[in-house]
């Protein structure tokens, strides 16, 4: 028998709940973690729920493997803990120690394409979308309540501050540059996105230079749409992607760089 057992957890931002997923060869479990649950809860929870299936026809040698490094070394420590969870998961533990000849709780890289992990993930969120039962609030769920809260205020009072703002194109998702682009195209596009670009029109606006005229081609003010259809930048012609964008903008700061300093 197959003695690879994959757990995973996972917590929705949205309502706050938690789902445990196991997933091996011979079964597939889902189950609900907790409301106000957190994702370290549902990692913990998918372990136990694990466990609960290794009976003695089950393989001598099993394998719990998890993408959680804080439920493994949480299960793993010596150290004694007033986690509910924690506890229940040492326990059963201990008693399937008196069935299985070797059991071995593994780490895996998250989200990387392994099968069995990715299927485990996707019984948990299958999991925290379940009804879900009312568990005493533990520390560690206080904490991320907090958190939550804390940072869901931030967030909200920094969208009201964008109001009107150039950079309030960045809270749209679809108009804001991916995370994966390199750095030198992340910075162009965050610039002309911005209004930050250190085109002529920006330094007029904080007081470096007194006029914001294009020093390139003389015609109409520098500004991030302006060098798109700057005659003196015709030789370098973009499609419109994040990269030509980039290319163009910073072609347009080094001619600008080769020029006398601003008075």
């Amino acid at each position: 028998m197959d003695p690879y057992i994959y757990t995973d957890g996972s917590a929705t931002e949205a309502n706050k709940n938690a789902g445990a997923g196991v997933y091996s060869s011979l079964f597939q479990l889902s189950a609900p973690a907790g409301a106000n649950a957190t994702n370290f809860d549902g990692e913990v929870a998918a372990i136990t729920l694990a466990l609960g299936k290794i009976t003695h026809a089950y393989a001598k040698n099993v394998v719990l493997l998890s993408d959680s490094r804080a439920a493994l070394l949480a299960i793993a420590s010596e150290r004694r803990s007033t986690n509910a969870r924690i506890f229940a998961c040492r326990k059963s533990i201990e008693c399937k120690r008196e069935i299985v000849k070797a059991l071995v709780m593994q780490w895996i890289p998250a989200h990387c394409g392994i099968p069995g992990n990715e299927e485990a993930d996707r019984l948990a969120r299958l999991g925290a979308s379940q009804s879900q039962p009312l568990l005493p609030i533990t520390m560690d769920m206080a904490k991320e309540m907090a958190r939550s809260a804390i940072t869901g205020s931030a967030e909200e009072r920094s969208r009201g501050e964008c109001g009107g703002k150039n950079w309030a194109a960045l809270l749209d998702p679809k108009r804001r540059p991916p995370w994966t682009l390199p750095r030198a195209v992340s910075v162009a596009c965050f610039r002309l996105a911005t209004g930050h670009d250190y085109l002529r029109h920006h330094l007029k606006r904080i007081g470096v230079t007194e006029s914001s005229d294009c020093d390139l081609c003389g015609v109409g003010e520098m500004t991030s749409d302006h060098i798109f259809a700057c005659a003196a930048m015709v030789d370098l012609p973009t499609d419109g992607s994040y990269i030509g964008r980039a290319k163009l903008y910073w072609a347009v700061r080094n001619k600008m760089a080769e020029m006398p300093p601003l008075a």
